[in-house]
């Protein structure tokens, strides 16, 4: 939402699956005065929508209007002249949001990659999704960073330099044997490769075939919000 309407409305993260019209999306921030969603879908600013929430008492419905968008990212919508009942439970969702954020550290990922529009578009949805998120783009930086800062997940492309022998690395500083890595591949992989250097790792992607948002999905199946 604009600048007003990001100072006029109190917001909290949230995790949520939501519908836009008939389209799958995340909420990943709500306020009384509208959400962000990531999704894969397209949407033109100023079209208006309608947002469906499944909550503990049922569906919340509120028609909405996309205020702008970003490609393979999401989108901010706000909420039209919702009722007094639909405010009093957007406001029952935000202090719930608010009071469960301030129990939770945020998981740290690292994030390397050489291609950079790429590396920061997955890193923004990941970042919007509740994850601290950092990137380097080699394999010298990655090492250097985790001598000397935690992270939970590593996710990488082993076709940058020497990245095949990425993870093998990372193991053996002293504070990240136990971080787990996914790869995001910028190709295919060839199957002697796979098992030669990958054989730990549990998902391995491709970009093709891996819109941000799905590598949200994976992450969130092993390092939940």
């Amino acid at each position: 939402m604009p600048g007003m309407e990001r100072r006029k409305h109190t917001r909290a993260r949230i995790n949520k699956d939501v519908r836009i019209n008939d389209k799958a999306g995340l909420g990943t921030c709500i306020g009384k005065g509208g959400i962000y969603i990531l999704t894969n879908q397209e949407f033109q600013p100023n079209s208006q929508v309608m947002i469906t929430l499944t909550m503990d008492r049922g569906l919340l419905a509120v028609p909405g209007v996309v205020r702008y968008f970003h490609a393979d990212v999401g989108m901010g919508v706000m909420f039209l002249n919702p009722t007094d009942d639909q405010c009093a439970l957007l406001r029952q969702i935000v202090e719930s949001a608010q009071a469960s954020e301030q129990k939770k550290t945020a998981p740290t990922v690292l994030l390397v990659d050489n291609n950079v529009i790429k590396r920061k578009t997955y890193a923004q949805v990941l970042a919007r999704s509740g994850y601290i998120v950092h990137e380097t783009g080699s394999d010298i930086e990655a090492i250097e960073y985790l001598r000397t800062k935690p992270a939970q997940a590593v996710i990488f492309d082993p076709f940058i330099q020497n990245g095949f022998t990425l993870l093998q690395r990372i193991r053996l500083l002293p504070d990240c044997r136990s971080i787990f890595p996914i790869v995001l591949a910028s190709r295919n992989i060839p199957e002697d490769k796979k098992r030669m250097h990958l054989q730990a790792v549990r998902e391995v992607l491709v970009k093709m075939t891996t819109p941000p948002l799905r590598l949200q999905k994976v992450l969130g199946k092993y390092l939940p919000i």
